[in-house]
């Protein structure tokens, strides 16, 4: 799975790996500091003193400390490598035994599908993005494969799918849109048994408990996503409803953001990443003054301009759905600096040809699979009680949530849905061989572990 290595030294990485890293090694730091004696005075919350330090907004803290943690040791190769196993491990349970597959035709075709399609490229991709697959995975065990399987293995995916939710805030809504999916076909099939529920439910629970204690050890505020970046104000503000909102009602509301602000951005990364970008001169007390007033700002925007704010949800949306690509990938690199910290530099002259080719081969790759789907359908091979379909319908209720979430309520970027797409040629490919091989009908990839 972690090929890639080969062609491009690791890591592939983007703008925010840095910052996962750096955040890490910062977290360690301190907590070692406090262990030994030498912490911060505030009553010993090493992450707190993070926030004093400058951390006015955080990513995922169990997705930074896993960065730093596999990569101090290993390398970057080592991150790669064990979130490839995690993601593999989640697959495995997804589709079930490769033995039962025909042995002729089982290894060329998986080799293909680790040449072909974007699986491998997330892998060594030091991103929290492959878990986002992670999370898709965990909904076609919920509604394909989660019977077949004992409380052990139940409670390891369990675990796995809470990680995956914990890496990235973003992932929160990304499993409820794929979790409900998955509960809600097993309900409409009278398949919703109490287990189930529980191992559908749990996962979004342990990581949105995990998230709310960190935030209370840390900053003595209880939020499943602390110190979170007001993206959905940003969004709004370049598609124009909450830009307008405030270039005619910044005297009138006192918004804090008119305070840190010079002229409105009229882009996400003007807002919130450019260099000379607004909240770049925030404190982190207006910060969490903005925090605090985007949801006021947003409701009173779409009030005002209902039409311009759901066309553009629906436009960002439907572009993400169609947006495949590495167009991320090799646009910086990794320099270590002496103080053990890493520095992203960008990387403008780099060859890309690699990334370049690998979109020219997935999409036809994609296309193919979907025309293979399609002509099972046309010879109904597909039942409507065959697990076939509703391990389809979960994939497309996912692949549409993924497009609202960080396409219509983000920005759109072609690789939030080339990590997920993936899954659509690998299922596929098992189970058209296990058609081949003569299973029953009735059952796509629900072959138990005792062969049945």
């Amino acid at each position: 799975m972690c090929w890639p290595m080969l062609i491009e030294q690791p890591p592939l990485a983007f703008f925010d790996t840095v910052p996962y890293y750096n955040r890490g090694l910062q977290i360690v730091e301190l907590l070692s500091q406090s262990f030994m004696g030498a912490g911060d005075s505030n009553g010993g919350s090493a992450i707190a003193a993070a926030q004093e330090a400058g951390a006015r907004a955080i990513r995922s803290v169990p997705y930074s400390l896993f960065t730093y943690l596999t990569a101090a040791p290993l390398g970057f190769a080592g991150t790669a490598i064990i979130q490839s196993a995690l993601v593999l491990l989640m697959l495995g349970g997804a589709v079930g035994r490769i033995r039962l597959l025909p042995d002729e035709a089982a290894a060329p075709l998986f080799l293909g599908c680790l040449l072909l399609t974007s699986l491998p490229w997330f892998g060594v991709f030091i991103m929290p993005d492959l878990f986002a697959a992670a999370i898709l995975l965990y909904a076609i065990v919920l509604v394909n494969r989660f019977d077949d399987l004992n409380w052990l293995q139940r409670t390891i995916l369990g675990l796995i799918a809470a990680w995956a939710i914990m890496c990235h805030y973003g992932h929160i809504l990304l499993a409820v849109g794929a979790f409900g999916t998955a509960l809600g076909l097993r309900l409409l099939q009278w398949r919703l048994r109490p287990a189930v529920l529980i191992f559908g439910l749990a996962p979004l629970a342990l990581a949105l408990v995990a998230n709310a204690l960190f935030s209370m050890v840390a900053f003595q505020s209880s939020s499943v996503a602390p110190k979170r970046l007001p993206i959905l104000l940003a969004r709004s503000m370049e598609d124009g409803p909450a830009r307008w909102h405030l270039q005619e009602h910044c005297k009138t509301h006192n918004y804090t953001l008119c305070e840190v602000l010079g002229e409105i951005p009229d882009t996400v990364s003007g807002l919130l990443f450019d260099e000379d970008s607004g909240l770049k001169h925030a404190t982190a007390d207006q910060l969490d003054k903005i925090r605090q007033e985007e949801p006021v700002i947003l409701l009173r925007a779409l009030q005002e301009y209902p039409l311009q704010q759901i066309g553009s949800l629906l436009y960002n949306s439907a572009d993400q759905f169609i947006s495949f690509g590495l167009e991320d990938f090799g646009q910086v690199a990794i320099e270590p600096q002496e103080n053990g910290r890493m520095e992203v530099v960008y990387t403008k002259d780099r060859d890309r040809t690699v990334f370049v080719a690998f979109n020219v081969i997935q999409v036809p790759v994609m296309l193919f699979s979907l025309v293979v789907v399609a002509v099972m359908f046309w010879r109904r091979e597909f039942r409507a009680e065959d697990r076939a379909v509703s391990v389809y319908l979960v994939i497309l209720g996912t692949l549409v949530a993924n497009s609202v979430i960080y396409g219509g309520l983000s920005e759109p970027a072609d690789r939030y849905q080339t990590r997920l797409v993936w899954v659509i040629p690998v299922l596929t490919a098992v189970f058209w061989l296990r058609r081949q091989k003569g299973y029953g009908r009735s059952c796509c990839f629900c072959c138990a572990s005792t062969g049945g």
